[in-house]
């Protein structure tokens, strides 16, 4: 299972350095290792024109979850990891594994227009 946030800024300032962050996670785990790990939430809303901060979507593969966002090519038979934008953060389940009891502990915070 993977977890894709997209950056729902439509010009205005990105809430992370990454305008997707791709998650081997479940919804609810990425939604709070996020939270703990850099203070963003899918549902704030941070700009009222924008809407929410980021549309959270969840794929069966990696594949799926980045093959839009995926540099022209390549489709064309390369890995999905050699290909993706610099602006795609891919977050791996042992990484979130490695972490998990300090997240996993963590109390969800919001902010924004919430």
């Amino acid at each position: 299972m993977w977890t894709k946030f997209f950056d729902m800024s439509s010009g205005g300032s990105e809430k992370t350095q990454w305008s997707i962050i791709v998650f081997e996670a479940k919804k609810k785990d990425a939604i709070k290792y996020a939270n703990w790990k850099w203070d963003i939430h899918p549902d704030n809303v941070t700009c009222t024109c924008c809407g929410t901060d980021f549309s959270a979507s969840t794929h069966e593969t990696l594949e799926q979850a980045v093959e839009f966002h995926l540099e022209w090519g390549a489709l064309e038979g390369k890995p999905a990891e050699l290909s993706l934008r610099n602006d795609i953060l891919v977050v791996p389940a042992s990484e979130l594994e490695e972490t998990r009891k300090l997240w996993k502990k963590h109390t969800i915070t919001r902010k924004g227009y919430v």
